[in-house]
C-alpha cells in the first residue's frame, strides 16, 4: 500500500483507503490487520462443541428480555465485545447468532443469543425447530466465536 506493507491474519479483513490514506479497517475472526498507522488486533477464535441447546418455543424473550435461546459450550470464555457465534452442523450447514450475554456453568459457558436457536438435540440426532424442518445425523454441533474489531477516522 502507499502507507507501507499490509499484514493480515484472519477470516475476513478490509482496509479502505481514500486518496492513498487508510480511512477504515475491519478485522473479523483474526489476529491482526495492519497498514501504516492502523494496527488492529483481535481476540482469538474460540472453537469447540455445543453440549446443549435451548431453542425458544414462543415469541416472548427469555427472562433477561433480550435473549431468545441459549447454547451451552464446552469451555469457559471471558465476555467479548463485537462477537458472532457460528454454529456448524454435521450436515455441513451453518447458522450465525448474536450473543447477548455469557454465563459460566459447570461444564463451560452458557451463551444467550438474540435469535431463536432454531434447532434442538434429540436421541435420534439434531432437528430444526423452525421451517423448513429438517433432521440430520449426528449428536453434536460445533461452534466458532468470531470477534470483530474496527477502525474508522
Amino acid at each position: 500500500t502507499s502507507v507501507g506493507p499490509l499484514h493480515f491474519q484472519g477470516r475476513y479483513g478490509l482496509l479502505r483507503m481514500v486518496d492513498s490514506q487508510p480511512v477504515a479497517a475491519h478485522l473479523v475472526g483474526g489476529n491482526r490487520l495492519s497498514a501504516g498507522s492502523i494496527q488492529l488486533k483481535s481476540a482469538p477464535v474460540h472453537r469447540g462443541t455445543i453440549i446443549d441447546v435451548q431453542p425458544h418455543t414462543n415469541v416472548k424473550p427469555c427472562a433477561d428480555g433480550q435473549s431468545y435461546g441459549y447454547f451451552d459450550i464446552d469451555q469457559r470464555i471471558a465476555p467479548l465485545q463485537g462477537t458472532t457465534l457460528i454454529v456448524h452442523h454435521p450436515d455441513g450447514s451453518t447458522q450465525a447468532y448474536s450473543p447477548t450475554r455469557l454465563e459460566p456453568i459447570d461444564s463451560g459457558t452458557r451463551i444467550y443469543v438474540s435469535e431463536d436457536a432454531g434447532f434442538a438435540y434429540s436421541p435420534k440426532g439434531i432437528h430444526t425447530t423452525r421451517y423448513p424442518q429438517r433432521h440430520f445425523e449426528g449428536n453434536r454441533s460445533r461452534y466458532e466465536i468470531l470477534t470483530a474489531t474496527h477502525y474508522s477516522e
